[in-house]
């Protein structure tokens, strides 16, 4: 009975009740450790006794311990290690590694699946030994060596293909590792097609399960083409002049989801010099008289970058001709007859498909029609000579006079015919008395001037 009294005297009673709720709540601290001591926290398994708190904190410990440098360079997957610990405190992105094996980023990327981790000790034979730098370790699947559904941890990325690279559970600092995709686009390959088209292929990279869905191509000046099959095609492209950039951004499957990669090695420089400037002129106009009013034209142009077309003439006399195709090479002849006489001016044009020359002095040629002379109609009445008795005898003024001689059928050539010698006796005495009075006649009249003359 006493001992009874004394163990419910207050005094006692009081200190021993506080001694069972402090071991109760020691047994529940504990319980919670044991169900976490399997997988990281039992300072026998433990990489690190405690873990670390943050990126910068495990490189610390990391930096003093060899041990910890051999463990997280030890390539437990291909490509697998800590590597530079200035660039895993800048780069560790915090993620969560579950029981069933998947590593996932924050923002809800599954970066890995079928994740294992090394300890210390083993896990009832379900762990595979390693030796590391001299020492032994137990390394599991998360799936057996996991009490807990899930633990914190860091992890870097891989910047070249976006696997996992490294990864550390925060509780104890035990490596992890896993599955991981890679993917990324590899080169972009550029084939000059002309100084302004060019044809792109681009070449993706893939492992642990990844594949390509889709390539776009970005050709730099407001265009694109997306490929979603037989993604080895070639795109081709035609710019306008100018400079650019293309781009080709893959797009990958990878752990059920959608990611993309797009890089240096996937963008290509593009430079579309401007068209040369066509250059065409009008070398030369000559003219070749054919005759008094007809010339020929020959006109000559040259060109570069330049395609001619045809040939215009203005022969200044208001008359023209247009669309005259080339005898040879750039080279045009023509021909006109000029109505009048007079002086004109004929110019030459060049038709190209770049435009038309100018009427330069070069292509202009002045010429002179002479007006007609005899030499040119030797016909026409006025060049005809002078008409002379020499070159024309039947002139009338160029006939003899008539006399009975030449003309003897004029009047007064006529002779009477004779019947006898009667006709000729009668024509003597007729004579005769012609010719006696004549002398009568001249001799009265001689006598009349002496008489007249004596009375004076």
């Amino acid at each position: 009975m006493n001992i009874i009294k004394h163990l419910l005297n207050p005094k006692m009673v009081l200190p021993a009740i506080a001694v069972a709720i402090v071991g109760i709540i020691g047994f529940n601290v504990m319980s919670q450790h044991s169900a976490s001591a399997a997988d990281c926290t039992s300072d026998h398994n433990a990489i690190v006794a405690c873990g670390y708190s943050n990126p910068a904190d495990l490189a610390q410990k990391v930096a003093a311990s060899p041990e910890l440098q051999a463990i997280y360079n030890n390539q437990f997957t291909d490509g697998y290690h800590i590597g530079d610990l200035n660039n895993f405190v800048a780069n560790a992105k915090h993620a969560t590694v579950y029981k069933d094996g998947r590593i996932v980023l924050d923002d809800g990327t599954v970066i890995a699946t079928n994740g294992a981790s090394i300890g210390r000790q083993t896990n009832n034979g379900n762990d595979h030994t390693i030796t590391i730098g001299g020492h032994t370790y137990y390394w599991g699947y998360n799936s057996t060596a996991f009490a807990s559904n899930a633990l914190s941890a860091y992890v870097l990325i891989n910047p070249d293909d976006h696997s996992l690279q490294f990864a550390a559970l925060t509780e104890c600092a035990n490596a992890q590792w896993g599955t991981s995709p890679g993917y990324k686009c590899q080169m972009l390959n550029q084939t000059k097609v002309s100084d302004t088209t060019y044809s792109y292929v681009a070449t993706p990279y893939v492992k642990n399960g990844a594949a390509v869905s889709k390539i776009v191509y970005d050709f730099g000046d407001g265009s694109s083409q997306t490929v979603t099959s037989n993604f080895g095609q070639n795109v081709t492209h035609t710019y306008a002049p100018g400079n650019y950039t293309a781009k080709a951004t893959v797009y990958f499957t990878a752990n059920g989801q959608t990611v993309s990669d797009t890089r240096a090695e996937c963008t290509k420089p593009v430079s579309v010099p401007q068209p040369p400037k066509p250059v065409f002129v009008c070398d030369s106009l000559t003219d070749n008289q054919i005759s008094r009013t007809k010339y020929n034209f020959t006109v000559r142009g040259s060109s570069k970058d330049a395609t001619f077309v045809s040939a215009s003439f203005d022969f200044g006399d208001g008359q023209t001709a247009s669309g005259l195709k080339a005898t040879s090479g750039e080279v045009v002849t023509t021909s006109h007859d000029y109505a009048k006489d007079g002086s004109y001016t004929a110019t030459a044009t060049l038709t190209y498909k770049e435009g038309v020359t100018k009427a330069t002095d070069k292509c202009k040629v002045n010429l002179t029609v002479n007006q007609e002379t005899c030499a040119d109609k030797p016909n026409a009445p006025e060049c005809q000579p002078p008409k002379t008795c020499a070159n024309t005898p039947s002139l009338p003024e160029c006939q003899p006079p008539k006399t009975c001689a030449n003309t003897p059928s004029m009047e007064g050539c006529q002779t009477l015919p004779s019947t006898g010698p009667t006709e000729i006796i009668g024509s003597t005495l007729g004579l005769g008395s012609l010719v006696g009075a004549g002398a009568y006649y001249r001799n009265s009249r001689r006598d009349l001037l002496n008489t007249i003359f004596k009375k004076r």
